[in-house]
């Protein structure tokens, strides 16, 4: 799941944005665990791991 590894999610956020990318993100997560887990909560989970890590933080 994003954040549970060593990704800097948010530096690379800010270069596609930067790169003028508005479009689709994908996320695919390969774990059995999280496979195995309820599927509304890996939802809600990848979600909020979306908006903390992923999403541009505004510069300036």
């Amino acid at each position: 799941m994003m954040g549970d590894g060593v990704i800097d999610f948010g530096t690379i956020g800010r270069w596609v944005h930067d790169a003028g990318y508005r479009g689709d993100v994908e996320v695919e997560v390969f774990n059995a665990a999280v496979w195995a887990t309820d599927g509304d909560q890996v939802i809600e989970t990848m979600k909020q791991r979306y908006r903390d890590l992923v999403l541009p933080a505004p510069v300036g």
